[in-house]
């Protein structure tokens, strides 16, 4: 059986258990095609993602 880990594109982070809180999102760099599913751990995911405005 294939076995893959969840690694954090940001920090590096490996994911424990079920990977709560953790967020994959498609990366679609016009650069380097083709898009690729990243990882973001959740510390990394809330500072990317949920930013709000002040």
């Amino acid at each position: 059986m294939l076995q893959a880990q969840l690694v954090c594109v940001e920090c590096g982070a490996v994911a424990r258990g079920g990977a709560r809180g953790w967020r994959a999102v498609l990366a679609d760099d016009e650069e380097d095609p083709p898009p690729e599913i990243v990882a973001y751990c959740p510390e990394c995911a809330e500072r990317e993602f949920d930013r709000r405005a002040d």
